[in-house]
């Protein structure tokens, strides 16, 4: 016979979470706070503005590059109207023209892709060290030494969660957090598509 019976996992298991859960309600409260900073970077006001204007500086960008296509695409088909039209020398002119036009359209396209990305990482990161000092005031008012991420911990009494709390501190002290819209990043989209302009953020309509 095995050392260990069927169902003893489970049951130690079990028994190691009741253990756990002894220990922290005779010793954490007190010292610990439990923190969700999922939830704070995902249900709060700022953080989910913020999640919106992504939304929508990623759909101008997108229209930027639809609109910037359209234009190559019908450029690209005068060419081969062109062809049989006009002399070697002069069809070759606009040829090398029109390649340079798409190499440089790729690289502003580029360069607008990586200063978005920037954009999103500054705009993240303000949102989460907006989150400490409201942390740090917590801390002192529960009369806890440490908080912890909910995400790394197995087990926790429940009175030592107080992510509600800060969820609500966090929705009345923190402002919503700056984001530049598309034209602000330099892009403008050509006028000859006649495409739907970039739309702009609250406070700058």
């Amino acid at each position: 016979m095995g050392l260990f019976r069927p169902g003893w996992p489970a049951a130690l298991a079990l028994g190691f979470c009741l253990f756990a859960g002894e220990l922290w309600a005779q010793s954490a409260p007190g010292n610990s706070l439990v923190v969700s900073r999922t939830r704070i970077l995902s249900e709060t006001v700022p953080a989910r503005d913020l999640r919106e204007r992504e939304t929508d500086l990623r759909g101008d960008f997108r229209l930027w590059v639809q609109a910037h296509q359209q234009l190559l695409d019908a450029e690209e088909l005068r060419l081969t109207e062109l062809r049989d039209v006009l002399p070697k020398d002069e069809f070759e002119v606009r040829t090398t023209a029109f390649d340079q036009k798409v190499r440089a359209i790729r690289r502003e396209t580029q360069s607008h892709e990586a200063a978005i990305q920037a954009a999103f990482r500054e705009a993240r990161k303000n949102l989460l060290t907006a989150l400490y000092p409201i942390l740090i005031d917590v801390l002192k008012v529960h009369g806890a030494s440490v908080i912890i991420d909910a995400d790394q911990i197995l087990i926790a009494a429940p009175e030592a969660d107080v992510t509600d709390e800060v969820i609500e501190r966090y929705n009345a002290e923190v402002e919503l957090i700056d984001l530049p819209n598309f034209e602000d990043l330099g892009a403008t989209l050509p006028e000859e598509t006649g495409a739907q302009q970039p739309r702009a953020t609250p406070g700058q309509q």
